[in-house]
């Protein structure tokens, strides 16, 4: 991960701004840091130190705080108060403070900087976008840019009109946030598409808790959702996705499911946080349980990896518990030992290997 450290309007070029979509372009990278990861086999390379000397008065006030103190572990959170207080002076039209002697201070003020200071009639979701971005607990911000993006796109959907009440029901593959599905569900959002199906977030109309909703792509994949659907059916584990229905929508059959967290584990590891070794025991637990429960219902997944497992925080007690999903490669042949993700599937020829009957486990 490159981190620049040092993003300001004086540093951002707009090319083509004749065009409906101009391209901007970051010019100052003399004080950048590159973390760990970076590159395949690159080493870390250090940020320039006191960076507040390298940038002109006017940019200082963009710059977050502790960018001052050198620390490149933080690099991307520091380029993320800079899009912050950029964004700030955008919606706000002037810059969050006249002199960067004034910033502490007012970022001390209101956890971060508040739009509904300086405009009226914000939105929650783009006064906790800039608020967030300009926290001055470095851990309290989004974590990169991925996250700040995140609260872009809640804060554009604030912004939209109130959509008028659907009077025919969407087919899944196109459908957007408000629209209605067969089986009275309203999509509050498509949480993707994978070789087999359409994912989306959905709510039970007159309800507020909300569902996972995977329909098949089209006839030829509906084999694979119903097979994954007779699997779920017959599991009941707190580690394993929990199956709520069987249901056709657009002549195509889909399957209703509990969520299985707010984020994948593949999410986490990307997102950099560290796992504590009491939570890598516990998710290696939580994992091991829920194969040893496919193991005694004899039921294979073919699949797991951190991209198909979530990560949910219990209600209560905030503990994160592992939650296993995706069985459409559940009815795969036992011999067809290609199917899965590699590298996280078996391999082909590999000297000692066993599988286990439900061809979960590779030993």
């Amino acid at each position: 991960m490159i981190g620049d450290r040092s993003l300001a309007p004086q540093s951002i070029i707009v090319r083509d701004p004749e065009r409906d979509v101009p391209r901007l372009q970051i010019t100052n990278w003399q004080v950048a840091s590159r973390g760990e990861g970076a590159s395949a086999g690159g080493a870390a390379t250090t940020g320039t130190r006191h960076v507040e000397e390298h940038l002109a008065n006017p940019a200082k006030v963009y710059l977050a705080p502790d960018s001052a103190t050198g620390a490149d572990e933080g690099a991307a959170r520091a380029d993320v108060f800079s899009i912050g207080a950029i964004a700030y002076h955008i919606l706000a039209g002037r810059p969050p403070v006249t002199s960067p002697l004034d910033l502490p201070d007012k970022l001390r003020e209101g956890n971060g900087l508040l739009l509904s200071g300086a405009m009226n009639g914000v939105g929650r979701w783009l006064e906790e976008m800039v608020r967030a971005a300009t926290a001055p607990v470095v851990r309290d911000r989004p974590r990169d840019a991925r996250e700040f993006l995140d609260y872009l796109a809640e804060a554009e959907k604030e912004a939209l009109p109130a959509a008028p009440t659907p009077t025919t029901n969407a087919d899944p593959g196109t459908a957007n946030p408000g629209d209605r599905l067969d089986g009275d569900l309203i999509v509050k959002g498509r949480l993707g598409r994978g070789g087999s199906a359409d994912v989306l977030l959905v709510l039970r109309e007159g309800a507020d808790e909300e569902f996972v909703l995977k329909v098949a792509l089209d006839e030829a994949h509906a084999e694979r959702i119903r097979a994954e659907a007779d699997a779920l059916r017959r599991l009941h584990h707190q580690n394993i996705v929990r199956f709520v229905a069987s249901l056709t929508t657009s002549g195509r059959p889909a399957i209703l499911m509990e969520r299985a967290g707010d984020k994948t584990l593949a999410q986490w590891i990307r997102g950099g946080d560290a796992l504590s070794l009491d939570l890598m025991r516990r998710f290696g637990e939580h994992l091991l349980s829920a194969v040893e429960h496919l193991e005694q219902d004899g039921i294979a997944h073919r699949d797991i990896k951190p991209d198909n497992i979530g990560i949910w925080k219990v209600a209560g007690t905030g503990a994160y518990t592992l939650v296993l999903f995706d069985f459409s490669l559940s009815r795969a042949p036992i011999e067809t030992i290609t199917a899965g993700t590699r590298p996280y599937c078996q391999i082909a020829g590999r000297p000692g290997g066993t599988c286990t009957p439900s061809g979960t486990q590779w030993r």
